[in-house]
């Protein structure tokens, strides 16, 4: 019957041979200046002195007994966010039973996330915890919601036609029945202009809402609430106190207006069904999470002198669930903020033109239609349509690559100078890292040796501690890890009370390790790192990098879109020189490797988060980021031209009454006009939408 000991040898082989590459052998040498020839391996069956032990068509391998791990330190499924963690005997368990103690991470709040990387206590949302069904119930009102947007939309159109009509039949040439003549029943034709109003309200009822029950669409809505309140106060005032002039109305400027406000509403909605389907399926996402404060430290020393103080600084994470979904795509952006500003301007321009209206005719008729006309021709619609279109565009170019742009504050998050870390395992997954050669030295114990950088790597996380973890997937590996110093070519750290220094051969001279020459390491294209425990050199590893096929044009594409990228690594083979030989350099590139310094800098990978931008890709997910660039760029080259827009209705609006009349301008003209300023603003959409 075998022992424990051999048991655990045998499963450590398996391992190494899923992990090693088998055409070499693990070789074990004594510390000498001058390299001694490498004796020849012995059968396995000699080495663990049993016959059961037959592995057909793999070579020899010298290894040594892997030494015995406690199962209170061997890794479970359950520790896989975080790879230090150690088990918790059930002795440990009984005793917090007895005190009373709670354990952190049953709390349904925190429990997602790894005690490290927790944020600051924010308001419960409610699609944090959705469950299946919920979700499919949410996508289902938003199709109900689109349906009943686009049957509004139609018949806000048809009565645009059918008030244009009425207000200029003149124009059309054809006579109304007299109660609906504005000359000979001026205040039934004032009430069936309050009438048009209210119908208008009622396919926008969330125009009156309050501001805590929805933001969607929350500018639009502000611009059309003020007019269509301003109309009717007009009417009311010519009703009541001019009871006997022609009523002059302007219902399909409003209901224009109303038009492009529903049409925001529903671009809304559209934006967060789309958003709403990519973070919520069950798939894993990658995520842009914006590092502040203390967080954002290594980057910000390691690329201060390339980018300025303003810059934001990015982490590429992979997460299943998103956190603050409803939190966030109701809350508004910087480029609406405008309209602040423009109603109450456009009104002063109104009042601007009643009183050179009254100027002309001391007339209070037509100071109070001038006054109006004039507040609807400076008020620029079609800043609703900015509004709208590059928005959606956005977020249905992002859909088409499994990608969401979450809420309107994504394009001010990202607008600024930024910089996105990677960890060194997107650039170089760790299917694509490689243990080639295993080479013991001082009589070491070769199960020592990968324990030992399993303790580390796991700890540091990225593309080794995924290639190491895997290793010991089965025979696990101690936990009782802690860094001393980490610097450019290698680190030391504390495992289970030994001095293990991991990196390069000049690493380990410099801190006075005597390590044994090896002709081959010259000759070596691949990455050469050493292991020495109470500074006596134990083993050398060679380990081969194959870089992702996509991050090469993903880097270049964030350098010509003026992001810099950082590579957070705590690997002593990653360094300059080992990327130049990667990456093909164009031009001097912001790219620089950030080390973690401390056991708090170690990479982790995350369940959930917030997020404002993910994907199922990383092509994806840059994609979005530089649309969300250029789509803040849009939007502010229409708010520019919807300001030139107002400030041009005042001169052709004065031509317009100095040169025709005052009694020649109606609603249909207002139309024309505020067509006429759409035009630009579809030119710029479409052609960098």
């Amino acid at each position: 019957m075998k022992n424990n000991d051999e048991i655990h040898a045998n499963d450590l082989l398996d391992q190494l041979k899923k992990h090693v590459d088998t055409s070499q052998i693990v070789e074990k040498v004594q510390s000498d200046e001058q390299p001694k020839e490498a004796p020849q391996a012995p059968p396995l069956e000699k080495l663990f002195g049993h016959d059961a032990l037959r592995r057909k068509g793999n070579g020899p391998r010298t290894v040594t007994k892997a030494k015995p791990i406690p199962s209170s330190r061997k890794r479970r499924t359950s520790d896989a966010e975080d790879p230090t963690k150690a088990r918790i005997d059930e002795t440990e368990y009984d005793l917090k039973r007895i005190f009373g103690i709670k354990d952190e991470e049953k709390n349904p709040e925190t429990a997602q996330i790894p005690s490290r990387v927790r944020e600051k206590k924010k308001a419960a949302d409610p699609y944090d915890h959705l469950t299946v069904e919920q979700k499919k119930s949410i996508a289902a009102d938003y199709r109900k919601q689109l349906r009943w947007q686009r049957l509004s939309l139609w018949l806000l159109a048809l009565r645009i036609v059918v008030t244009a009509v009425w207000e200029n039949t003149a124009l059309f040439g054809f006579q109304l029945p007299d109660y609906l003549d504005p000359v000979r029943y001026p205040v039934v034709c004032g009430w069936i202009a309050i009438q048009w109003m209210v119908w208008s309200i009622a396919l926008l009822p969330e125009t009156f809402q309050s501001k805590k029950k929805t933001e969607r669409g929350g500018a639009p809505r502000r611009i059309f609430a003020v007019m269509v309140v301003v109309h009717i106060l007009y009417l009311l005032f010519r009703i009541v106190f001019l009871p006997e002039e022609p009523m002059i109305s302007f219902c399909a400027a409003v209901l224009f207006c109303a038009f492009w406000t529903k049409y925001c509403y529903y671009g809304a909605i559209k934006r967060e069904y789309m958003a709403f389907c990519v973070a919520f399926s069950s798939r894993e996402k990658y995520t842009l999470r914006m590092l502040e404060g203390d967080e954002a430290q290594l980057e910000r020393s390691a690329l201060q002198k390339e980018m300025s103080e303003s810059t934001r600084y990015f982490a590429v994470e992979r997460i299943r669930s998103v956190q603050g979904f409803n939190r966030e795509i109701n809350r508004p952006g910087s480029v609406k903020r405008p309209i602040v500003l423009l109603v109450p301007l456009c009104i002063l321009i109104g009042i601007g033109f009643g009183f050179f209206g009254w100027s002309m005719t001391k007339s209070l008729s037509d100071a109070v239609a001038v006054g109006m006309c004039g507040y609807l021709l400076a008020m620029p619609i079609s800043l609703l349509y900015v509004f709208y279109a590059p928005m959606t565009s956005l977020s249905r170019g992002a859909y088409q690559v499994n990608a969401a742009v979450i809420g309107e504050r994504a394009m001010d998050e990202y607008a600024p100078p930024a910089v996105v870390t990677f960890t060194d395992a997107e650039m170089f997954p760790a299917d694509q890292v490689k243990l080639l050669k295993v080479k013991a030295l001082n009589q070491a114990d070769i199960s020592k040796v990968i324990g030992y950088a399993s303790a580390i790597f796991c700890a540091t996380g990225g593309a080794l501690g995924e290639m190491f973890s895997l290793v010991v997937s089965d025979t696990g590996y101690t936990a009782d890890m802690d860094f001393i110093t980490v610097s450019e070519n290698g680190l030391e750290a504390a495992v289970d009370g030994e001095l293990v220094m991991v990196g390069t051969r000049t690493y380990l001279r410099e801190r006075g390790v005597k390590v044994p020459p090896d002709e081959r390491d010259e000759k070596c294209t691949d990455a050469i790192m050493y292991m020495a425990i109470s500074r006596i050199a134990v083993g050398r590893m060679e380990l081969e990098y194959e870089m992702d096929e996509d991050f090469e044009e993903i880097a270049k594409n964030l350098f010509r879109s003026g992001i810099g990228v950082a590579i957070k690594t705590f690997d002593p083979n990653i360094n300059r020189e080992f990327l130049e030989r990667r990456i093909q350099w164009g031009g001097d590139m912001p790219l620089k490797i950030v080390r973690g310094k401390e056991k708090k800098d170690r990479i982790l990978q995350r369940e959930s988060a917030e997020s404002l931008l993910l994907s199922s890709n990383r092509s994806g997910l840059f994609e979005s980021l530089k649309a969300c660039r250029i789509t803040r760029a849009i939007m502010q080259t229409g708010v520019g031209f919807a300001v030139l827009f107002m400030l041009a209705s005042i001169p052709v609006y004065w031509l317009v009454l100095t040169m025709i009349g005052m009694s020649e301008v109606t609603s249909l003209n207002i139309l024309v006009y505020q067509l006429i300023g759409l035009l630009p603003m579809l030119t710029i959409t479409k052609l960098f939408g």
